[in-house]
């Protein structure tokens, strides 16, 4: 059964869109980092996870119109983790499925 998971971050680069007979595929990198608190009241960068976005058709032909590089985003979705074969210690990617809900921040 599918997860679903909310990611709160900023993009790490511009979108990019590739276009198929069937439709359009929205790529967005993301990187969300932790917050924790530090002991004294205060709060404290924690570890960044960098995730890969798959975004399909309108939803996506919308987020690459609107967002850009360094915007805060919230992403809704179901969500797929796929293990990178290439390299030993390289990064999970995740991909969202085409039930997403993705909200730009404004600062």
């Amino acid at each position: 059964m599918p997860q679903n998971i909310t990611a709160v971050g900023n993009l790490v680069k511009d979108p990019e869109v590739k276009t198929f007979e069937k439709g359009s595929l929205t790529k967005l990198r993301i990187a969300c980092t932790d917050r924790m608190s530090d002991g004294n009241g205060g709060w404290k960068d924690g570890d960044t996870n960098f995730y890969d976005v798959a975004v399909w058709k309108t939803l996506g032909e919308y987020a690459a119109s609107s967002l850009k590089k360094g915007d805060k985003v919230i992403i809704c979705s179901y969500f797929l983790i796929k293990e990178s074969r290439a390299k030993k210690h390289k990064p999970l990617k995740v991909f969202f499925d085409n039930k997403n809900n993705i909200t730009r921040v404004e600062k």
